[in-house]
């Protein structure tokens, strides 16, 4: 662990995972991680820490158990969201399809608004629909990814 004067900054135990409930309902985040119910995220955030290929790393007052900041790290995407799905087939699957639909309903009223400004199909009145997907990091798995 590394300490300043004033935090304590480590990785998550499983036993964090009811504080880091509670900070996550007490504080939504912006995210798709906010449409998932309470049984839902509670075996999110267990997977996280338990899984091997993630990790929950908090930052907590000096002496005081609760904690006061998070920021998740996923190793390996592919294999997390694999064993997720497999400990948690419901909840994976509500995530996709709630999320999967959200996606749609933006992806709608994005075509509609641009065909309704550009008179065309919609993909031509958008300009930056058309330039080529960016990332700003490499793809090496090895290399943690912040969800956003």
């Amino acid at each position: 662990m590394v300490e300043t004067p004033a935090l304590v900054i480590g990785e998550a135990v499983p036993d964090d995972v009811p504080r880091l409930f509670a900070l996550q309902r007490e504080h939504p985040p912006k995210y798709w991680l906010r449409i998932l119910p309470d049984r839902g995220l509670r075996g999110f955030l267990k997977h996280l820490v338990t899984s091997g290929t993630s990790t929950i790393v908090v930052a907590r007052p000096a002496g005081i158990p609760e904690i006061c900041g998070y920021i998740y790290a996923v190793w390996h995407p592919r294999v997390f969201w694999r064993g997720f799905f497999l400990k948690h087939p419901g909840t994976f699957l509500y995530l996709v399809l709630r999320y999967g639909t959200y996606r749609l309903r933006q992806e709608w009223r994005h075509w509609q608004q641009s065909r309704r400004r550009g008179g065309g199909t919609g993909a031509a009145a958008d300009p930056e629909r058309d330039l080529r997907r960016f990332s700003w990091s490499r793809s090496d798995p090895q290399i943690a990814r912040a969800i956003f």
